[in-house]
């Protein structure tokens, strides 16, 4: 961990100070004299950010609070058993058409896997520190599939970033 091999700069962001520690720190987790701060790494830089646990929870319900981005389902293992079979169909479907190799479907093959997770990044870097929501997909029933169609989209992405801008300033 970044935290165990180099001195870390934390920001308590309440206290609005920032304290050079020269211990580790594991990060996500809390400390023994603080049990209600979290230990986190924000979305740029090196620092260690040092936040309440009630503020990051609320500050990632007020995004979930969002409609118009998200959705409450109900999370239960049947509806991911469902996510796995419709996949699982899918790609079968693929390999009946040629398109996918009877290896390609083994090893893309969906067992034992979990919801996608949510957890925020502090922006440590912008006022009132927001939280950049982060879906985690690996061990989803998405992952594998999403990683074998990202390859197959390769070569097709490289002839078309021929005719796309790096910069708004390449389009000036």
């Amino acid at each position: 961990m970044i935290s165990s091999c180099l001195t870390s700069l934390m920001v308590d962001l309440e206290a609005g100070r920032a304290v050079l520690r020269t211990k580790p720190l594991g990060l996500g987790h809390t400390t023994k004299q603080h049990p209600e701060k979290l230990k986190v790494l924000p979305d740029t830089g090196s620092i260690l950010v040092l936040m309440n646990k009630s503020v990051c929870v609320s500050k990632i319900e007020s995004i979930l609070a969002d409609d118009s981005k998200f959705k409450r389902e109900r999370q239960n293992k049947d509806q991911i058993e469902s996510v796995e079979f419709r996949l699982t169909s899918c790609l079968r479907k693929l390999e009946d058409h040629g398109l996918l190799s009877e290896q390609e479907l083994e090893a893309l093959k969906l067992t034992g896997t979990v919801p996608p997770m949510l957890y925020g990044l502090p922006r440590s870097h912008k006022p009132d520190v927001p939280i950049r929501p982060i879906i985690d997909i690996c061990d989803s029933p998405y992952h594998a599939t999403a990683s074998w169609l990202a390859d197959k989209l390769k070569p097709i992405r490289h002839q078309i970033a021929s005719h796309s801008l790096r910069e708004t300033f390449e389009f000036v």
